[in-house]
């Protein structure tokens, strides 16, 4: 078993990437880091900016508008 085989990704599922290719995907999930988080972890604040794309691959997300 290859090391991309025995990490998990979900970019399979996500429509945006359906019409990649193979190898395109496999390029890609090679370079997009998976990351967990703990239950109440805040995972970006609105100050911030955000140069990334969240695919959440299983439980629940609360998003607040602070105005």
């Amino acid at each position: 078993m290859t090391a991309s085989e025995t990490e998990f990704t979900c970019l399979s599922d996500v429509d945006l990437f359906a019409d990649l290719t193979s190898q395109e995907m496999e390029s890609l999930q090679q370079r997009v880091p998976g990351r967990r988080f703990q239950r109440g972890e805040l995972v970006f604040s609105q100050q911030e900016p955000v140069n990334a794309l969240f695919v959440l691959r299983s439980g629940r997300v609360r998003i607040f508008r602070l105005v």
